[in-house]
């Protein structure tokens, strides 16, 4: 289909064409619409009968005058078919008859009214009296071509698989051994619930975490620190990696989405604290509204009052809570609080998993329809509240929740069938029935997000309830979204008394731990302590560096700000650097200049430092656990218009600092990874395999003459990168080939030219007769066994067998495996292959030996397109069954 046709698709939104919507049309007689499209070729007259759901105006839209809102858009070979003429039938007032130029192929085609292009390139809907859903309805320019199995097309939302358990291969300890054999017995068998030492089960596990400790210390025993086979602390094994250009990492913390429930619009701001759910009362309350701290009787609600260090080390209510801060600055708003998803008046409608887009609208204090306060790089709360089955909100999946972050929004979509109003009673939509104003009608906010944020699950929004009922709302959309991170700043000062002299290798121990290493941009200059926006919390641990920051003064001069850089190699004699070794402990050792490589710390009495504590996997919470904010005298006026917050899902990327023995292992072959060169075939195929975007290579050296040229053949993880022309012939888009050609370049020798070229396909002809077991229908069981054997998804979910990501170069297609993936196939008693050989090519006994061959630079190709039978047919008999 065109790109024109998929942008019109896309932009439609949820594929819910059923009969509710189409009924509403014809019942209210508000807009009209396409109900369907039939191709007529007798006569030589080439011409699309459009029925439309209500008789046409006087005039038809005026589109006999002027034709050109009608577009036809798609095809594979035969394109760009223009529409001629159009005119009422004159025996059917429902039907427009439309005349093309020409007759389209076999694959699919798209009738539109009113789709143009903006400035931007995105496709836009403007036309009166035509229905937004209703503006566009496929063609199919070949309807005399028979098909095997029901044509109807089919909406499978397969069964998610289920996530294998997790193991932890890195346990060395008593401790972490022990907690790993509870945790993998607790997997196989949950009834198990025993922790009594005492017990003879628990008394197993622990011999076996005893005698795995042992080991362990066995291996890991040390001589002494100066050698990187035998260091047993960090800082010696970091100092031993980096002489190797190898960087040891010190963990990062984690991160979330963190919603906010809001009574009144408000800012929040960078570095204000959230924390984990509080259970009991806690020693103090301090309210600046109260004359002293009071002692609390009950839990905490949402908000907190200012929280001293000295209450997080001695207040038993708060030692298991988790603190994050706010990463980045978020206004927030009661009308995001809630945002309904439009399921356009459908009762079954869900948005498939891939969606970018949805159309949302608030509910205003009087319970008006209003557009969703939100704007580009807001996140995006998708959630599911309600079970799609029961319509119970304790049967809500809450796996079903994903963030997504806003690229652009369009508030000015309007769905002329429903009302702004909202009912009184049941706060459901009221549809139209008599015409209105355009300003009554339902406003809705298109909201499009990253597609690397595209729905990874169907998202279920109105449903048919077994007992008839019909319950909408089974998701919603929420606004108010804000970042965190996994971390709490702590202040510490230190007073040297006489003032330091500029001795050579001083240093500071930090008190307090784990050292937070977090995503963070370069420290911000005369700001202390720094309260940067961070937006982007989804780096690699490499890219995490700690959070401290220090100023120092002496003789009365104002404090000068001292920032951290991985080391000092690089820093001259006056850069007020220092490095931030992290110990065994997690605790930060800081490290300062000598004079030549970096600053030296000189007339200095007094060093304020700013640091954050809390790193690693500690930091990866579950969904629902942060509860509380931290609100301090100064943030007062935010009390009020906070109700309550939560995290939807669970904090990610918390990675805990890297084990010695993961350097000892890694570090001595790190520096050979990665070749920035290319001698031999191998290397140019290793070095494309590299590069983003790439599935299979291939290269080779061919002698031109007067020089060698390498020929790289690539294989694309995204097939549309590959198109054919008319001749069958593959080949590169020039975008992909010339991005693979640039980061080629860097490897090519000097003498050597590079060619990027498309890999040879090779289509193949199969034929199979399938015998159906009894109770099957032989259509229904074909058609199963061709999408198992199609080039798209298969119905679990999973790439089909012809799948482009299922074949690479040079691989052969073996016969078993055919045969296997048709007997997992229901309903196939058995199943003979008859035809097993290269598209149009005699038989060179393939089916005698079970496998088609492939060259190095061929990959296996079968689409089984009508429109394309060069790329390979499937041909299906069936017998047996009911």
């Amino acid at each position: 289909m065109s790109n024109s046709a998929s942008q019109i698709l896309a932009v439609l939104g949820p594929n819910c064409r059923d009969d509710t919507r189409r009924q509403l049309l014809r019942a209210q007689g508000v807009l009209n619409g396409i109900d369907f499209v039939e191709f007529d070729g007798t006569g030589g007259a080439l011409v699309l009968h459009v029925h439309f759901l209500l008789p046409l105006p006087a005039g038809a839209y005026g589109l006999p005058a002027d034709p050109s809102p009608l577009l036809v858009h798609g095809g594979t070979r035969i394109t760009g078919i223009r529409v001629l003429g159009a005119a009422p039938n004159a025996a059917d007032p429902l039907v427009l008859d439309v005349s093309v130029d020409q007759q389209g192929d076999y694959a699919p085609y798209l009738l539109s009214i009113g789709w143009t292009r903006d400035q931007y390139g995105r496709q836009r809907f403007a036309f009166p009296g035509i229905d937004r859903l209703f503006s566009v309805a496929p063609v199919n320019f070949r309807p005399g071509c028979l098909v095997d199995f029901d044509c109807a097309p089919s909406h499978v939302c397969p069964r998610e698989p289920l996530d294998e358990p997790l193991i932890d291969y890195l346990a060395r300890d008593y401790a972490s051994l022990r907690q790993l054999l509870f945790d993998y017995v607790a997997q196989h068998n949950p009834r198990w619930l025993e922790r009594s030492p005492a017990d003879i089960g628990t008394v197993l596990l622990e011999l076996l975490a005893y005698a795995g400790d042992e080991l362990s210390y066995f291996q890991d025993a040390v001589a002494n620190e100066a050698y990187l086979d035998t260091a047993r602390q960090r800082i010696s094994v970091k100092r031993h990696a980096k002489l190797i250009d190898y960087t040891m990492h010190d963990g990062r913390n984690a991160w979330t989405f963190v919603h906010f429930r809001a009574n009144g619009i408000v800012t929040l701001h960078p570095g204000m604290q959230l924390l984990t759910k509080i259970g009991v009362p806690m020693r103090f309350d301090r309210d600046p509204a109260l004359p002293a701290p009071a002692q609390p009787l009950l839990p905490p609600g949402a908000v907190l009052h200012e929280i001293t260090d000295l209450d997080y080390r001695t207040d038993p209510a708060l030692a298991p809570v988790r603190v994050f801060e706010i990463a980045a600055s978020q206004q927030i708003d009661p009308l995001n609080n809630e945002l309904r998803i439009h399921a356009w008046g459908n009762d079954e409608c869900c948005l498939a998993r891939g969606t970018t887009s949805a159309h949302v609208f608030a509910v205003d204090a009087n319970d008006r329809a209003v557009p969703a306060p939100l704007k580009a790089d807001d996140y995006l709360l998708l959630e599911e509240v309600r079970g799609p089955v029961t319509g119970a909100q304790a049967d809500a999946d809450p796996a079903h929740r994903q963030v997504v972050r806003i690229v652009s929004v369009d508030a000015s979509a309007r769905d002329g069938l429903f009302l702004a109003a909202l009912a009184p009673v049941t706060h459901a939509l009221q549809p139209v029935t008599v015409p209105v104003p355009a300003a009554d009608t339902l406003p809705l906010t298109e909201v499009i997000w990253r597609d690397e944020d595209a729905l990874t699950f169907p998202l279920c929004l109105t449903a048919r309830l077994p007992d008839g009922t019909f319950a909408e709302d089974i998701s919603l959309a929420r606004g108010n979204i804000v970042l965190a991170d996994h971390g709490r700043s702590v202040r510490e000062s230190f007073t040297f008394r006489p003032p330091l002299s500029g001795d050579a290798g001083f240093r500071v121990r930090l008190s307090e731990g784990p050292l937070t290493q977090q995503c963070q941009p370069a420290p911000a200059a005369g700001t202390f302590p720094p309260q940067q926006e961070r937006t982007e919390l989804d780096l690699d641990v490499q890219g995490a560096r700690p959070a401290v920051a220090l100023q120092a003064s002496g003789g009365g001069a104002p404090a000068v700000q001292w920032s951290p850089a991985p080391d000092l190699l690089s820093s001259h004699e006056f850069s007020r650097n220092f490095v931030a070794d992290v110990d065994n402990e997690g605790r930060a050792v800081l490290r300062f200049g000598d004079g030549e490589y970096g600053s030296e710390l000189t007339d200095v009495d007094t060093i304020d430092v700013w640091y954050r504590i809390g790193n690693g996997r500690d930091g990866n919470i579950g969904g629902d656990a942060l509860s509380h904010i931290v609100v301090l005298k100064a943030d007062a006026a935010l009390e009020p218009a906070i109700a309550g917050l939560r995290n939807p899902v669970p904090a990610q990327a918390g990675t805990d600092p890297e084990q010695i023995e993961h350097v000892r292992q890694h570090a001595s072959a790190a520096f050979r990874a990665t070749q920035l060169r290319a001698v031999t075939e191998a290397d140019y195929r290793d070095a494309a395999l590299g590069l983003k975007g790439v599935a299979g290579a291939v290269a080779s050296f061919r002698w031109t003459g007067s020089w060698y040229t390498v020929f790289v053949g690539i294989d694309p993880v995204d097939q549309d990168e590959v198109s054919t022309d008319a001749r069958g012939i593959t080949r590169l888009s020039d975008e992909f080939r010339q991005k693979i050609e640039t980061g080629l370049e860097r490897y090519r020798l000097a003498g050597y030219d590079l060619e990027i070229r498309s890999a040879r396909y090779v289509p193949l002809d199969i034929e199979i007769h399938l015998c159906v077991k009894p109770g099957y229908f032989a259509a229904d069981v074909a058609h199963a066994v061709a999408q198992a054997l199609s080039a798209g998804i298969g119905r679990d979910g999973a790439p089909a067998f012809f799948n482009a990501a299922n074949f690479s170069f040079g691989q052969p297609v073996w016969l078993s495996r055919i045969y296997a993936a048709v007997d997992d196939v229901d309903g196939v008693d058995s199943a003979t292959v008859t035809v097993f050989r290269r598209h149009g090519a005699l038989p060179a006994g393939e089916l005698e030996n079970g496998v088609i061959e492939m060259g190095a630079w061929e990959i296996a190709r079968l689409d089984n397109d009508p429109s394309n039978m060069e790329n390979g047919t499937l041909t299906l008999t069936a017998g047996g069954g009911s």
